[in-house]
């Protein structure tokens, strides 16, 4: 039997060219280069006129010294790096001796409060002609281009060192959330008018576009400005001007030449009060060892594109694992950097978005961060405005906070006890294939290409909620599951624990969004157990004063969203979930499970049935 294309009114009961980021990679030499406009954590400091300061507890800011020294640190290190052989381990341990000593803007020092102010640069939209056509790929030239960028993610990842133990604390705080239940929504076929506090799914629309094929590993994304909507999923992206009813695909261009093949993780965001819809696609060499990503304008009446940027740092040097999000004014884009044989950053972009939006030169600032604990993974926050949010994994128990005021060029950071999680590999299998759609490592990993976070608020207290993909961990916790963590941004510390488990089900890849009210939307995979089970299938659901109880950020419930029966051998690493526009109270979100070896992708718009006639009032029903 075929899938609907769309599905309505269904209820149930309620309970994110710039002048080079780092220059063309010289011929055997992958030393991290000081630029102007980053910053850099570890044994660097900024050249020419940026400014570095260490602020500590004791007195006021000194100026850091011996900046040259730092640069030729850093170079040495990278090419020890390269060694092998019994004696390395030592030569590690002298090198960071000397950084340390040498350098007093080391890693160290900037984790306790370093500042560091530098010039913008300006991006500039890419010239007429620029973006050719691309010929098509075949679906098995899709697939090797993206295993070799997998190869590489995962070289890396494994070059970081074991996870260290953190501070007790916090434990109390994780065992007093309850257990989330999952439901199936029927449609609304009754002629009853819904409840408010009613689960309302008032659209549910397959995403039909086959592009140059279609993978397993869908990754969708998914913006709107009412009925008029961009989606992507691997390999294809396409628009619709009714609401997802029938889509248009839009065709591959060609990347930069160092990096021309369109790979895949894309996303998307709309600004409303711009009126100005974004989405981004990474493209890679064949080698999958530089790549460059693309920033796309559309006009208002989601025919075309306005104009591009791109944003590409040169060869040799790959902008892995691009995202998304928008605050008040900025544009601001993630991206995992890997320069020749080592990771050199999360890296953060921040652009004028009115400047974006108008296709004019864009002034952007650019903060690159190494830290001291190896690889880590940073994604916007959603749902932001004066203030951008990142979250990174810093040991067993606790998390790195990064915050980044609109109004400054530099962002603080806070280190705060979360309790303790599980980050090794995780088991779960199930589907007509009985195969492990956690099968890859970084699902769970510490790097933290898991994590999303997003501002909400209850009564008052505004709050970041942050969810990552975890394993199993003691009797409460057996199977995989959504470590959930709120923060409360006025002072930065832990309000509750809010993590998304089942006892007998593995849940996953979670991502959130927050509406107007400060309520929280989500979509999630759940299936599958460490001893098999169903398939792995995708869910939606709200975080709201009809379900969170006293738990802020928990989710009572959550609702099947895209049905199937296979489980993949890797689910992917994201779904999309964002706010609905117009109506800024209800939610829209990417959801996919894989239904007789194809993805069933869905684009889901979902809310309480309180803001249902706002909802069809605004056309968008």
């Amino acid at each position: 039997m075929g899938r609907p294309h769309s599905s309505f009114g269904t209820r149930i009961g309620g309970d994110g060219t710039l002048f080079r980021a780092l220059g063309p990679a010289k011929e055997n030499n992958y030393a991290l280069e000081c630029l102007k406009g980053y910053i850099v954590g570890g044994p660097c400091a900024l050249k020419q006129k940026s400014r570095m300061y260490f602020r500590s507890r004791a007195g006021p800011a000194a100026r850091c010294m011996s900046v040259e020294p730092c640069t030729q640190i850093e170079h040495q290190f990278h090419q020890h790096n390269e060694m092998r052989g019994s004696n390395m381990k030592t030569r590690f341990a002298v090198i960071a001796i000397a950084v340390a000593t040498l350098c007093l803007c080391s890693t160290f020092a900037f984790a306790q409060g370093a500042e560091i102010q530098s010039e913008a640069s300006i991006l500039q939209p890419d010239g007429p002609g620029s973006n050719g056509i691309a010929e098509p790929l075949t679906p098995a030239e899709h697939q090797m281009l993206y295993e070799r960028l997998l190869a590489r993610r995962h070289a890396i990842a494994s070059m970081k060192g074991p996870l260290a133990i953190g501070p007790a604390g916090a434990e109390d705080l994780a065992r007093a959330v309850p257990e989330t239940q999952v439901a199936v929504a029927s449609d609304n076929d009754d002629g009853l008018t819904p409840l408010p506090g009613d689960f309302y799914i008032g659209r549910n629309s397959t995403y039909t576009i086959v592009g140059d094929g279609r993978s397993l590993t869908a990754e969708p994304a998914i913006a709107n400005s009412g009925s008029q909507w961009i989606g992507t999923q691997n390999w294809s992206r396409g628009y619709s001007n009714n609401s997802g009813t029938t889509w248009t695909a839009i065709a591959d261009d060609t990347g930069p030449p160092d990096a021309p093949h369109f790979c895949c993780d894309q996303d998307a965001f709309h600004d409303h009060g711009r009126d100005v819809t974004i989405y981004s696609i990474l493209f890679i060499n064949s080698a999958g060892t530089t790549g460059a990503v693309r920033l796309y304008v559309r006009n208002a009446a989601n025919t075309g594109n306005s104009c591009s940027y791109t944003i590409d740092p040169g060869s040799g040097v790959l902008l892995d694992y691009p995202h998304l999000a928008l605050g008040n004014n900025f544009l601001y884009l993630t991206a995992n950097v890997i320069t020749g044989p080592s990771w050199t950053g999360a890296r953060v972009y921040r652009l004028n978005l009115d400047q974006v939006a108008s296709c004019v030169g864009a002034t952007t600032n650019t903060i690159t961060w190494t830290g001291s604990v190896g690889q880590v993974v940073w994604v916007p926050a959603r749902s932001t405005t004066d203030t951008m949010y990142l979250v990174t994994i810093e040991n067993t128990t606790q998390n790195r906070y990064f915050a980044w005021k609109e109004s400054s060029s530099s962002m603080t950071n806070t280190l705060i006890t979360i309790g303790s999680s599980n980050y090794g590999a995780a088991t779960c299998t199930g589907g007509s294939n009985n195969a492990n759609w956690m099968a890859d490592t970084l699902s769970t990993s510490s790097i933290g290409f898991q994590i999303r976070s997003a501002l909400a608020q209850d009564n008052g207290v505004q709050y970041l909620a942050t969810y990552y993909t975890v394993n199993a961990n003691g009797s409460s916790r057996p199977q995989a599951y959504a470590a959930g963590a709120i923060v409360q941004t006025s002072n930065m510390t832990l309000l509750n624990r809010a993590d998304i488990f089942s006892t007998t089900t593995c849940f996953g890849f979670p991502d959130v969004a927050g509406n107007s009210r400060g309520d929280l939307g989500l979509s999630i995979a759940f299936g599958s157990s460490k001893t098999g089970g169903s398939a792995v299938q995708g869910y939606v659901g709200i975080s709201d004063d009809y379900s969170r109880g006293s738990v802020r950020g928990f989710f009572g419930t959550v609702f099947v969203a895209a049905t199937g029966n296979d489980n993949p051998t890797r689910y992917g690493d994201f779904l999309t979930a964002r706010v609905q526009e117009p109506v800024d109270t209800v939610f829209i979100a990417s959801s996919y499970a894989d239904q007789a070896n194809a993805p069933n992708v869905r684009f889901v718009e979902f809310m309480r049935a309180r803001y249902k006639q706002a909802y069809v009032d605004r056309g968008t029903h």
